[in-house]
Parts: C-alpha cells; sequence; structure tokens
C-alpha cells in the first residue's frame, strides 16, 4: 500500500497566495490584454451575428428546450464575437483584472480547504468528465472571454514573453511582492515535487545521486526571487507534455547560467538519459541568455549601447524588433547581425556576422 501524499504544504501557500490575488489578476490582465489574435473575417463575423440572432428567435417561440438547435454553432459565433472583441480593445487590462482577481481567490480558497484535490492532476480522465459536465452548463458565458477559448489555449506556450513584458511593466512594489511570493512557490514545488521525483530516479545511479543531485539542489537553492520568477513563467508556458524533471531542472539553471550550465552538460553523462538528454541540449532548447526572449535582446542592446561598442555598432544593422539568438552556449548565447555597407566594405566581407554574448557575470 502507497503511503499516503501530504498536502500540508500546498494548503499553506494556498493561504499565502489568496493574498496577492489582486496583484496576480492585474498581473495576469495585463499580461493577457497583449496577446494578439487573428483578425475575424467580415464575413465570419456576419455569419455569428446572424447565428445569434436565430437562437433569440428560437429562444423567444420554442419554450420546450434549453439549448439552441446548433449548439457548436452558437459556441463558435460566442467565441468569435469574443475574440472580435478582445481585438478591439474591448476586453482590455481593466475589465479583465477584475476576472482574474476573484478566479484567482476562488482559486487558492479551494485549495486551501481541499489541498488533496491537487492529487487530482494525475487521473486525466476523472478531470475531462468533470470539466465536461461544467462545460455544457458553462461554456457559453466562457466564451465570452478570449482567455478561456481554444484559440486562448493553443497560444499559451506563447504568452511567455507577454508575461515576461508584463512583469516588468509592473509598479516596482508589485513586481517585489510577486518575485517574492513565487520565489516561496519554486522553493515548495521543487522540495515537494520535484526533488522526490528526482531523487527516486537517480537513487541507484551513486554518482548521479552523489554529484547531479547536490548540484541541482545548491542551483535552486541560490536562484534569486527574480530569478525564480522567470524559471515559473518558463515552467508554465511550457506544454504539459514537454515538462519533464530535464525540463524544469534545465529552466531553472538556464536562469542561474554560467558555471551551472557547463556543469549540468558535463553531469549529464551520470543521469539517466530522459535527464541527460535535456541538461546536455537544454541551451539549444530554451535559447538566449536568459528564459525570456525581450529580456535577452534588451541585454544585447545594453552592450551595444556601451562606449567601447560604438565603432563595431556603426557597422551592423541593430533591428528594431526583439531577436531570438542565432544558438545557445553555455556561458551566453550567439546572435546573428546584417552588416551596413559602411560595415562590409571595412569588414571586406559580405555576408552577416554573428556574435557571442557572455551571460552577466560569465567567465571566458
Amino acid at each position: 500500500m502507497s503511503p499516503m501524499k501530504e498536502y500540508a504544504w500546498i494548503k499553506e501557500l494556498a493561504s499565502e497566495c489568496k493574498e496577492y490575488s489582486d496583484s496576480l489578476g492585474a498581473y495576469f490582465a495585463k499580461s493577457v490584454s497583449k496577446v494578439s489574435f487573428a483578425p475575424i473575417p467580415q464575413r465570419e463575423m456576419k455569419r455569428s451575428w446572424a447565428v445569434l440572432s436565430r437562437d433569440l428567435v428560437h429562444f423567444s417561440f420554442d419554450q420546450e428546450t434549453s439549448f439552441p438547435p446548433d449548439l457548436e454553432a452558437t459556441l463558435k459565433a460566442l467565441e468569435t464575437i469574443g475574440v472580435d472583441k478582445f481585438n478591439q480593445d474591448l476586453l482590455n487590462e481593466a475589465s479583465l483584472a477584475p476576472i482574474f482577481s476573484a478566479s484567482f481567490e476562488k482559486i487558492f480558497e479551494t485549495l486551501e480547504n481541499h489541498p488533496q484535490i491537487l492529487g487530482m492532476m494525475d487521473q486525466a480522465d476523472i478531470i475531462e468528465d468533470i470539466l465536461g459536465v461544467v462545460a455544457r452548463k458553462y461554456l457559453p458565458i466562457f466564451r465570452l472571454f478570449p482567455v478561456f477559448t481554444s484559440e486562448a489555449l493553443e497560444i499559451v506556450p506563447h504568452l511567455r514573453e507577454p508575461l515576461f513584458t508584463a512583469l516588468y511593466e509592473l509598479p516596482e512594489s508589485e513586481h517585489r511582492r510577486l518575485t517574492l511570493l513565487t520565489e516561496k512557490i519554486m522553493r515548495k514545488f521543487y522540495s515537494e515535487q520535484v526533488r522526490p521525483k528526482l531523487y527516486e530516479n537517480l537513487k541507484n545511479n551513486i554518482k548521479g545521486r552523489n554529484l547531479l543531485l547536490p548540484l541541482i539542489d545548491e542551483a535552486v537553492n541560490h536562484l534569486p526571487p527574480d530569478r525564480c520568477m522567470t524559471s515559473l513563467i518558463s515552467i508554465l508556458c511550457t506544454p504539459k507534455e514537454e515538462l519533464t524533471q530535464g525540463r524544469i531542472i534545465s529552466i531553472v539553471l538556464q536562469e542561474l547560467g554560467g558555471m551551472y550550465v557547463k556543469l549540468a552538460q558535463v553531469l549529464a553523462e551520470l543521469a539517466p538519459p530522459s535527464l541527460a538528454k535535456e541538461l546536455k541540449h537544454q541551451q539549444d532548447k530554451l535559447g538566449g541568455i536568459f528564459g525570456s526572449q525581450e529580456k535577452s535582446w534588451n541585454y544585447v542592446l545594453e552592450i551595444l549601447n556601451r562606449p567601447a561598442w560604438e565603432r563595431i555598432k556603426s557597422y551592423m544593422h541593430i533591428p528594431a524588433h526583439t531577436q531570438n539568438a542565432f544558438a545557445g552556449a553555455s556561458v551566453g548565447a550567439i546572435y546573428e547581425f546584417q552588416l551596413t555597407d559602411h560595415g562590409k566594405k571595412k569588414l571586406g566581407i559580405t555576408n552577416s556576422i554573428l556574435l557571442k554574448v557572455q551571460r552577466p557575470g560569465g567567465a571566458g
């Protein structure tokens, strides 16, 4: 018989998180309002309004059923109109904030009173059935808000950059509050969820248990509050099927950078295959100097704006928009730049150039 799971840590965190519901609500509203959906064609909008008009007539003259004649079409119409309103900035930060705040408060209250509900996360078929029952009754309402639509679910992995951007747009006091909160969440999540499974995988691997596990423990314990926040964002925006133990650890080590990334690649030889693959290739999977493309690019621009780079900068075209790294490296990342006519003449080449940018505090 397997031992009973301990959920006290969830109850403790949920209780504290309730105090942050408004801050989290404002933060997520700011983030989601930055998401752009594809424009809705006019013909789809006309069709959607026609469907709802038909439903209005149906409900006015046919009282025998509580559902419209074509529920799928109705849901699609509500979803289309919701996305259109979102694109028109009618569902903006101000209107979304109270919805998110109330939702977070209810979620944390539920977890505080019933922490064992987290144990259902492994029971996908049961959760799907529960959600199906709820959706049949409430989904038409949820579809009015694009954050609940299938389109929104599909862009979750791409929500990472808006989340990062919104984080740095928060007032300093709110930014500090949320980073300190996520520090506690990350520490608890690692100690209660990640580490026990990691230890189980390494318990029969003496070198992995005695060398790799202490390295990971040290990395997590030394992760600063702001890096805890950016790590958590990357974890939340990783598709569930890709969120392995190795990926979580890779994200943490990527945020620390430098020595930790290099050591992780060396010690990957001591780890089980699934973990070793993530640790060996983490810089290629995550890319950039940090977990965030925008944060990484801003750091590159900061370096290029230093006096020592003034002459070299005149050789290159500096893109106006955020650029992803060309490739990753253990102590930084490599960025590609197109040359100006002046640069081509001075350097005697017509191709682009690659610059390796070190992470802050990196050596070599």
